[in-house]
């Protein structure tokens, strides 16, 4: 048993020593070449750094000769003057150097839209929904309304319906109804419908309304007169 024990020691010792003996052969050739390069680019630096020290860049041109000088000048007095020829910048009298056009009148004048030039239209359901806004405290029953004046008497006793609207609707001018829709706006459906927002305010608008906005423009189309009459 001690035997192999001390077998096994030498082996590891040969191993080892034979592991230390590549590694600093592999180690030197490495060495080795890497001087080998080192020196040969030394040899060719020792032949190439006088000619470095030699150059200079050049920061100045001188000319051959006087003639060539004077030859330069006479042309750098030839390119000045045909570029104080062209320059659009000089002062010329009788020139003239900027032109605006005048505008066409349809972008000079400003335009004013006549509002009872474009016919307003609502919807029944607007209507009635304006209607609860300036009225909240009006109930609603089915009495159909007899006339204009009618309409607007018992219409302040009770919420119209969407079929008395249509009706209703006739009896208003253009600018009425988008009064109407303006007010209708201020406040959302749920809240109108469901009783939520009854402040007089919107009654107040429209109050205000009527006092400020004048008379209202009729356009009555006589009948013509039968032929051979």
């Amino acid at each position: 048993m001690l035997l192999i024990v001390r077998l096994h020691d030498v082996q590891l010792l040969a191993f080892r020593s034979l592991a230390n003996a590549i590694c600093k052969t592999l180690l030197g050739a490495i060495f080795a070449n890497v001087w080998q390069i080192a020196q040969r680019l030394a040899v060719q630096y020792k032949r190439i750094w006088p000619f470095t020290l030699l150059y200079r860049p050049v920061l100045y041109r001188r000319y051959a000769s006087k003639d060539a000088e004077q030859e330069y000048w006479r042309a750098v007095e030839k390119a000045k003057q045909r570029l104080q020829a062209s320059n659009a910048h000089a002062p010329v009298e009788g020139l003239l150097v900027y032109y605006v056009p005048k505008l066409l009148p349809e972008y000079r004048d400003a335009k004013q839209e006549d509002p009872e030039a474009k016919e307003e239209y609502i919807s029944p359901r607007t209507f009635c929904k304006w209607h609860r806004m300036v009225f909240p405290g009006q109930v609603r029953h089915t009495s159909p309304p007899q006339s204009r004046c009618g309409v607007l008497t018992v219409m302040q006793q009770r919420q119209p319906t969407l079929t008395e609207a249509v009706t209703a609707l006739k009896s208003y001018s253009s600018r009425d109804r988008r009064e109407m829709r303006r007010i209708a706006r201020l406040q959302s459906d749920h809240a109108v419908f469901h009783r939520i927002d009854t402040s007089a305010r919107y009654g107040a608008l429209w109050r205000t309304w009527l006092a400020s906005k004048g008379p209202d423009a009729a356009v009555v189309f006589a009948p013509t007169a039968a032929r051979g009459a």
